[in-house]
C-alpha cells in the first residue's frame, strides 16, 4: 500500500512527512513523527534558539531530526547554519522541511555522525555507511545547539571549538554534562527539566563560555 505526503505545522515550521496509508489499520500504532499539527513540538530547543541567538549569529546544530529548530535557527539569525544528521531517513525528511521553509540558501546539512554512531529517535537501527565527524573537527559557531541522545558527553569532551553559547539537551546525564560544561569553561545559565517525572531525566541546558 502506498504512502501519502503530508505537511504539518510543527512550532510555525512547515514540515513535511510521508505517512503509510496502512499505519491506520495497524492497533496501537505510533509513528516515529508528528503527523498532525503541533504548536508546541520541541518547545524547550525553539524556544533556547531563539532567546540565545542573535542576528548574524552562525549556528551549529548536531542531531538536525525534523529540521525545526534548524529552520528556527535561520529565521531567527540570518547567519550560516550547519546541520548534522546521522539518520538517512530523518536527513531526507530535514531537507525538505528546509526547502519548505526557503531557507536553503542558508542551511548546510551534513549526512554525517558527530564521533560515535548512536540511537535515533526516529528509526529503529543504527545507521551504516554515512560519513564521520570527529568531534575535534567542528567547525565554530557563535551558537552550538545538541540533541544527539546520549552522545552529548564524549563530544563536549573532545570537541576543539568554544561556541559563546552552548544549547545542549541532556539524557539522563544531566550532572555529568553540567560536570563537564563547568570543566571546558562555560557557565550554566538556565536548566530547563521536561521530563515530567519521567524516566529518563531530559534537561535542557543553557551554557555561555566564562568571560
Amino acid at each position: 500500500m502506498s504512502s501519502e505526503l503530508r505537511q504539518v505545522n510543527l512550532n510555525n515550521i512547515v514540515v513535511s512527512v510521508y505517512i503509510s496509508k496502512i499505519d491506520k489499520y495497524i492497533p496501537y500504532y505510533d509513528p516515529p513523527y508528528p503527523i498532525e499539527n503541533d504548536p508546541e513540538y520541541e518547545h524547550a530547543e525553539v524556544e533556547s534558539i531563539r532567546t540565545y541567538a542573535k542576528k548574524g549569529d552562525d549556528v551549529v546544530i548536531i542531531g538536525g531530526g525534523l529540521g525545526v529548530t534548524a529552520v528556527a535557527a535561520c529565521k531567527e539569525t540570518n547567519g550560516e547554519v550547519t546541520v548534522f544528521e546521522q539518520s538517512k531517513p530523518t536527513y531526507r525528511i530535514l531537507k525538505r522541511t528546509i526547502e519548505l521553509n526557503d531557507c536553503s540558501d542558508k542551511i548546510d546539512v551534513e549526512l554525517a555522525v558527530v564521533g560515535e554512531v548512536g540511537h535515533s529517535n526516529f528509526t529503529h537501527k543504527q545507521p551504516s555507511k554515512v560519513d564521520r565527524m570527529l568531534p575535534t573537527e567542528l567547525p565554530y559557531a557563535d551558537v552550538y545547539e545538541m540533541d544527539c541522545e546520549g552522545a552529548e558527553t564524549t563530544i563536549l569532551q573532545k570537541m576543539d571549538v568554544r561556541p559563546s553559547v552552548l544549547l545542549v539537551e541532556t539524557h539522563n546525564n544531566h550532572n555529568e554534562v553540567c560536570d563537564i560544561l563547568s570543566s571546558i569553561g562555560y557557565e550554566i545559565i538556565e536548566v530547563i527539566d521536561d521530563s515530567m517525572g519521567q524516566s529518563p531525566v531530559n534537561t535542557h541546558i543553557r551554557a555561555r563560555l566564562s568571560e
